[in-house]
């Protein structure tokens, strides 16, 4: 284990690398549509013994639902999401959870990249996350084709059709030319999709401020929100240069959702020079994590990161940007005292020098109020010779800095501490043989909040269990200061499985509570949650599955098998692989963190809640219909899910009932009431004007 913490701490100082290599989409068989991603993760160095044995264990079956394309079969994906996206959003006042997929379009067998075409297409749920619509195309470029999407859902005329709502859709954009065979990542598209029109327009990287080496848009978390009558998405990611370096550069993008404009920028205070820098900066390699972005109920910009800053470059600490004219300039940096952190590794029995935030590694981050804010990352602590990770809530409230423990990560046998994944990987750095690699796929942390009240931070981990199955050959990376593609093949039997699990708390208490909410026989893998939520009761969870008829399917032009390298898999590693070209089936849970031992099959039950005048200036009527008598509360929340009056709290009979609210006494804006009828909840959107 001591042997164990060495090579993480090394790790952990250890830049990341960013390849000039260029991606891009490659033709391969129509079956396949497109090869696989190849990436080349790094991994702890490990003594793993050659064969490992553990006894069977039995889990409930899945508790997701896969989403159905206009045929009523398994609707498959490639290239859909990843962590630091995000592809799924809700709008409160339709209450619509909307999910934006893409795909590419051939209208025959082996047809150029440049004659084929990219779509973006629109999925809905109005009952929770229940029940999804088919998808329906509200996008289509040819020779452009989008990847992993984040998507911004706005409302401005109040309607209640998802189909009518106005989006704003990000993701990097792979094209080709005449002639080509294969469609090179060229940046960022900026899509645009109204019910009068839709536009768009690829841009390479941010505008101003940018260097000669040309930094290309990648991944970026966008804000949503509305200021002064106009709505905004605001994105802020980590860039990659189009050839050399520096990498790790931040940049952001302001885009205008009601003049439809776009200003970009590499802010100076993000710049490069903020943030420690690598021995051998033109290699491409960094030290930055992704950078996560998100508003207030006022439209302050919060940007914050888990970085080494300059002014204490052996540490990682979380820092935060604020804007507050749309991101058009921002503040520096304020960073948490590094003592903060310290004390929370001494009260765990630790020695602050044997203990960092982990690197590398997908984090969550949500506002909930002005000046207030949580960041949710990995804490890696050396006690008593023992390697320890603790998932921890790193919480700003107007200037008061604190690390709360939310759960200590389980380290079963032949996991060290670690959620697998399986994709093809180069076996050198000069040759062209590639074979799966078991490698480190990490923890998925992402956060959120609820409309009725609740932060929440959604993670991976173990269970106490070992799942066999029939002995696979599969390799395992174990690099060497010599050979960095030095690999063992080994035989595995046994690995450990996981679950979905989902921390949360009262926005006004202190009080973390965790719950198991899959608890399920599937190896969750690709799995992301909404920004927001409209109940902790009922939170949708999108998975990406592997599907054993994809990796063993055989094309129809060569009658060999499409993933041979796969094709002799037990079904169990088949759920690990992740190949992000690889089609995945989409699939769906809606799960309940407070009560998380039974599915949520969520309906509307049949407790009415009508508002009017709504909107409301002055004296408003809440009139509410009881089917069974209970306990009934009504309480008035704002844009954030805090409960700013409780309009009823008693014991009711059947019935209908109506309780009088001021309306004038608030700030015009959206605001939620809320009937909970025995844990059962309607929630109607009021707005307020002047």
């Amino acid at each position: 284990m001591k042997h164990l913490f060495k090579t993480l701490l090394v790790l952990a100082l250890l830049p990341a690398i960013a390849f000039s290599k260029p991606f891009e989409l490659k033709q391969v068989d129509a079956n396949a549509l497109m090869d696989s991603y190849k990436k080349v993760p790094y991994l702890f160095k490990q003594d793993v013994p050659g064969i490992i044995k553990a006894t069977p264990v039995n889990k409930q079956g899945s508790i997701y639902k896969a989403l159905k394309n206009s045929q009523g079969n398994t609707l498959y994906g490639s290239w859909m999401f990843q962590e630091e996206t995000e592809p799924i959003a809700y709008e409160p006042i339709s209450n619509s959870y909307v999910l934006i997929g893409r795909d590419i379009i051939a209208t025959e067998e082996n047809q150029p990249f440049h004659l084929q075409s990219g779509v973006l297409y629109l999925i809905s749920s109005q009952d929770n996350g229940n029940i999804w619509s088919t998808p329906q195309v509200i996008y289509q470029q040819p020779s452009h084709f989008d990847v992993m999407p984040t998507v911004s859902v706005f409302n401005p005329s109040g309607v209640s059709n998802p189909r009518d709502l106005h989006y704003f859709i990000y993701s990097r954009v792979a094209k080709a030319e005449d002639g080509q065979t294969s469609a090179p990542f060229y940046g960022g598209h900026f899509v645009f999709v109204t019910p009068d029109f839709t536009d768009a327009i690829a841009l390479k990287g941010p505008v101003d401020n940018n260097p000669a080496s040309r930094q290309k848009w990648f991944k970026t978390t966008a804000a949503t929100y509305t200021k002064s009558g106009t709505n905004y998405s605001v994105l802020a990611g980590q860039l990659l240069p189009e050839d050399g370096y520096p990498g790790g550069n931040y940049g952001r993008a302001t885009v205008n959702m009601t003049e439809y404009d776009i200003t970009s920028s590499i802010p100076q205070q993000w710049g490069i020079d903020k943030f420690r820098q690598a021995s051998n900066p033109s290699s491409g390699s960094h030290y930055n994590n992704t950078i996560y972005i998100d508003a207030d109920d006022e439209g302050t910009l919060y940007a914050c990161v888990a970085n080494m800053f300059i002014d204490m470059p052996e540490k990682r600490r979380v820092g935060f940007s604020i804007s507050t004219n749309n991101g058009e300039t921002w503040s520096d940096f304020e960073k948490m005292p590094i003592s903060v952190l310290n004390d929370y590794i001494t009260s765990q029995g630790a020695n602050s020098d044997s203990a960092f935030i982990y690197p590398y590694e997908a984090n969550g981050f949500v506002v909930y109020g002005k000046n207030k804010f949580s960041y949710f990352t990995r804490l890696y602590i050396i006690k008593d010779g023992d390697a320890i990770s603790h998932i921890v809530e790193i919480k700003y409230d107007n200037g008061n800095w604190s690390v709360n423990k939310i759960h200590q990560l389980l380290n079963p046998p032949y996991a060290y501490g670690r959620m697998w994944a399986i994709n093809t990987q180069k076996t050198s750095e000069t040759g062209e043989e590639e074979i799966p690699f078991i490698y480190d796929r990490k923890y998925e942390i992402s956060a959120g909040k609820t409309l009725d009240g609740y932060v929440f931070c959604k993670f991976l981990d173990h269970r106490n269990e070992l799942i066999t199955f029939p002995t696979t050959q599969i390799a395992f990376r174990q690099a060497t200061d010599n050979d960095p593609y030095n690999y063992s093949m080994i035989a595995w039997d046994t690995l450990p499985t996981n679950d979905v699990f989902v921390a949360y708390r009262q926005i006004a208490s202190p009080q973390w509570r965790v719950s198991n909410v899959t608890n399920d026989s599937r190896y969750n893998r690709n799995t992301i949650v909404p920004k927001l939520v409209k109940s902790i009761n009922a939170i949708p969870i999108l998975h990406l599955r592997t599907d054993e008829q994809i990796v063993k399917r055989v094309s129809s032009t060569t009658q060999q098998p499409v993933y041979p390298e796969y094709y002799d898999y037990p079904s169990f590693l088949i759920e690990l692989i992740d190949e992000i070209g690889m089609p995945a089936a989409l699939e769906v849970a809606v799960v309940d963190a407070v009560n998380p031992n039974s599915v949520v099959d969520v309906k509307e039950n049949n407790n009415n809640l009508l508002v009017y005048p709504n909107p409301a200036s002055s004296l408003t009527n809440v009139n509410f219909t009881i089917e069974k008598a209970g306990n009934a509360t009504i309480k008035l929340s704002n844009a954030l899910g805090q409960t700013i009056e409780v309009l009823a709290n008693s014991y009711y009979n059947a019935g209908n009932f109506n309780v009088s609210l001021d309306a004038s006494k608030y700030p015009m804006g959206s605001y939620y009431v809320t009937l909970t009828v025995d844990g059962h909840s309607v929630t109607k959107v009021m707005n307020i004007i002047k």
